[in-house]
């Protein structure tokens, strides 16, 4: 099994698949069933680097149009915005 190209948004550790409803309490405890997804803590990390990235092409850019300088640090930052997006959506998708 290699490169999944519909997980690219995804860098840190897989989850373990939860356990079924009949499970002990104790087992689904230990596998980590009630713990926050760790695609939150992802999806808030992207937002910090869309902004700082967004920021610093602000600062760098020499242009006199503020619409162009806003527009033209968006798209430099937007993968980012994206990746944080669907590392959201992945965390909703697990929690529910």
């Amino acid at each position: 099994m290699g490169y999944n190209p519909f997980r690219w948004y995804t860098s840190g550790k897989y989850r373990k698949k939860p356990l079924k409803s009949n499970a002990p309490l104790l087992l689904k405890i230990q596998n980590g069933d009630f713990e926050m997804s760790p695609f939150y803590k992802e999806a808030e990390d992207n937002h910090k680097l869309y902004n700082k990235m967004y920021n610093e092409y602000i600062d760098k850019s020499h242009s006199k149009d503020e619409h162009a300088i806003h527009h033209e640090s968006h798209q430099h930052a937007k993968m980012k915005r994206i990746k944080a997006q669907k590392l959201m959506e992945k965390g909703l998708e697990e929690e529910n």
